[in-house]
């Protein structure tokens, strides 16, 4: 008969599984690279600050 040593119950098996899950989640934003972007709040919009044809105007990337 062989023993089997290294034998877990199955409820730490599952834990690290959804360690690994949640741990390759949080890391995935770290693949990609940063790109430009224009964040525009609500009330900029109301104060008349901002308008469609200007926005294109300001980068040529956006």
């Amino acid at each position: 008969m062989h023993a089997v040593l290294n034998r877990y119950p199955l409820w730490k098996y599952i834990m690290v599984l959804i360690t690994l899950v949640i741990g390759i989640v949080y890391a995935l934003p770290n693949l990609y690279g940063e790109d430009p972007a224009v964040q525009i709040s609500r009330g900029a919009w109301r104060l008349g600050r901002y308008d469609c044809a200007g926005l294109h105007q300001t980068d040529p990337r956006i």
